[in-house]
C-alpha cells in the first residue's frame, strides 16, 4: 500500500522509455494485491490478521534468559519501549483451499517484515505441509501475501547483502501461532 510500481522496458539508445504496465498509488492493501495479482486471485484469498504479542510476550517471560552480546539492538529497543509492550502482528492474504474441480490458480507467496520484502523459508514450508493436510492437492501451495510487523529487536535484516535473508528471534513461537 501507498506504493506505485510501473513497469518500464528502456530501449537500447537509453533515450527513450516505453511503460509496459502500471498499479495505482492505492493506500488500500487489498486493491494493490488486486491490481498486480488480479482480481480473481484476490478472490480466492481470505484475509488473516493475527495478533501474536501475547504468545511471544508468555514465550519471553517464561524464558528469562540474559541478552547476549549479538542482542544489544534488541536491549535498546526494549529499554525504549519500556512503557508499553511491542507489538507483533501477522496481516494480509492467503489462498482458500480449492474445491475438488477449481482450476489452479497462482501459487507466489510473499513475505514481508516492517514493509520490507524477505524470503522466510520456514514459513513457506509450514503454510505448504498446513495447506495438504487441508486436502490440497500435493503439487499445489497457497498463494500468500503476509506482512509481519514486528518491532525493531526481534529481527537481524543483516544476514545477506541483498538484505532478504532475515533471522527472526522468536521463530517458533510465530510458527506454533500461525
Amino acid at each position: 500500500p501507498g506504493v506505485k510500481i510501473q513497469l518500464i522496458d528502456i530501449l537500447k539508445n537509453r533515450n527513450e522509455r516505453m511503460l509496459l504496465t502500471t498499479t495505482a498509488n492505492s493506500k488500500n492493501f487489498r486493491d494493490t494485491i488486486s491490481q498486480i495479482m488480479g482480481s480473481k486471485q484476490l478472490s480466492s484469498m481470505a484475509e488473516l490478521e493475527v495478533d501474536v504479542t501475547n504468545v511471544i510476550n508468555q514465550s519471553t517471560e517464561n524464558n528469562n534468559e540474559p541478552a547476549s552480546s549479538n542482542d544489544e539492538t534488541a536491549t535498546r529497543a526494549q529499554d525504549n519501549e519500556q512503557d508499553s509492550p511491542p507489538r507483533w502482528f501477522v496481516k494480509g492474504y492467503i489462498s482458500k483451499i480449492p474445491s475438488g474441480t477449481a482450476e489452479r490458480l497462482r501459487d507466489d507467496q510473499s513475505f514481508a517484515i516492517n514493509g520490507r520484502p524477505v524470503d522466510l523459508p520456514k514459513f513457506s514450508r509450514m503454510l505448504n505441509e498446513v495447506w495438504r493436510t487441508l486436502g490440497a492437492s500435493v503439487r499445489s501451495r497457497p498463494c500468500c501475501v503476509l506482512e509481519f510487523i514486528l518491532p525493531k529487536g526481534a529481527f537481524d535484516i543483516n544476514v545477506s547483502p541483498d538484505k532478504r535473508e532475515v533471522i527472526l528471534s522468536q521463530t517458533s513461537e510465530l510458527l506454533d501461532k500461525l
